[in-house]
């Protein structure tokens, strides 16, 4: 694949983890300056997560037999601008949440048909190692965005949305530039028929549960390891919580690569079980009264194991149905969006009655089964 490409593609799956994770440190900033309760501020999440993770499941498919992967892409990101310059400009909460929404409306489209893109243009013994680029790059935005947020916030959380607006406009003009104009080339079937496909078959559902189970696992240890770190004993403060958790994200940033080398090297299946099977000791020592003492390394290894997953994953997700490619990859990263709005509710239990030791055990369950789920679904699949 051409630096160009890659570059186009690596900065279209940046933006969207970093504006949907920007606004978190925003919340003091909006509170004062458009009088946002408590309950807009959370919606600032819901309303952005609601219509990215649902029009997954079709952003794919139209790429694949009406829009082609360039069109898909460009009028994506083309949303995205007009929802950040709307919140940018927004005079009233509701206003921003309005635009919120539109801004994950038009990730949908980005993200997902971004892999199918390398997966389309880059041959089967390298297709893991730019699907690591491409993993790094979206993990990079996942943990600049808050702290690029802080930043921003401190002389006007405007300008944070106009930021967007600048890195959605250069992407189109290097996707215009870059892309060919790639998909299309079964719209006599109809998007329908493509997510139907998708869904009916084994080999995306393994790649799509599997997806959905680890980072269920992923999102209910760190949602409920944040909220104990801010209580008694440990007291610490919001900045202190933050930087650790970065560790995850810098853990994985430098795994990306890793595990799309081992993927193409010691093949898929491999690597996949290989990064879920090093998640069950880090598990374990959460399960201890050991894990605070050496916190700093388990979050940095835990994002390194995690890289895995991400990456392996999306690789597969491309390959296991070539004819509707970014349908199963939209199909994909809709499941696992699933597993983010699942896991606080799936873990709630577990924390009020055992607090993080409980939590580590159920996510050790969560991540066997897997596993399992991967390892059965996937042999019985018919490529």
């Amino acid at each position: 694949m051409r630096k160009s490409v890659l570059s186009a593609l690596a900065l279209v799956v940046f933006i969207g983890p970093f504006g949907g994770n920007m606004v978190l440190p925003m919340f003091g900033a909006l509170r004062r300056d458009l009088g946002a309760s408590t309950l807009l501020l959370g919606l600032t999440i819901t309303v952005y997560m609601v219509p990215f993770g649902v029009m997954q499941l079709f952003s794919g498919a139209l790429s694949d037999t009406v829009l082609g992967r360039r069109t898909a892409i460009v009028a994506g990101l083309v949303v995205y601008g007009v929802g950040s310059l709307g919140s940018a400009l927004a005079p009233s909460m509701i206003v921003m949440l309005l635009f919120r929404a539109l801004q994950g409306l038009g990730n949908a489209f980005t993200t997902p048909i971004a892999l199918a893109v390398a997966g389309d243009l880059s041959p089967r013994e390298t297709r893991g190692r730019v699907l690591g680029v491409l993993s790094a790059s979206s993990m990079l935005g996942v943990t600049l965005g808050p702290a690029v947020g802080g930043l921003v916030s401190a002389f006007s959380w405007r300008l944070g949305f106009v930021l967007l607006v600048v890195l959605a406009l250069a992407a189109v003009l290097l996707v215009a530039v870059t892309l060919p104009s790639a998909g299309g080339a079964v719209a006599r079937r109809g998007a329908l028929y493509a997510v139907k496909r998708a869904l009916l078959h084994r080999g995306v559902l393994a790649v799509s549960l599997t997806g959905f189970l680890v980072f269920t696992a992923r999102t209910g240890l760190l949602t409920y390891l944040s909220d104990l770190l801010s209580l008694p004993p440990y007291g610490l403060g919001e900045p202190e919580i933050g930087g650790l958790l970065t560790l995850v994200g810098a853990g994985g940033i430098l795994a990306s690569p890793v595990w799309g080398f081992l993927a193409d090297k010691i093949g898929r299946k491999r690597a996949l079980l290989l990064g879920i099977a090093l998640q069950a000791p880090l598990l374990a020592v959460f399960s201890t009264g050991l894990w605070y003492r050496f916190l700093a390394v388990l979050l940095f290894l835990y994002g390194f194991t995690i890289a895995a997953a991400m990456t392996v994953l999306a690789t597969l997700a491309v390959e296991v149905l070539p004819q509707f490619r970014a349908t199963a990859s939209s199909v994909y990263s809709s499941f696992r969006f699933l597993g983010y709005a699942a896991a606080p509710l799936v873990f709630y239990r577990a924390y009020t009655s055992y607090l993080i030791e409980g939590v580590s055990l159920q996510a050790l369950a969560i991540v066997a089964v897997a596993a399992i789920a991967y390892y059965t679904l996937a042999s019985q699949a018919r490529h």
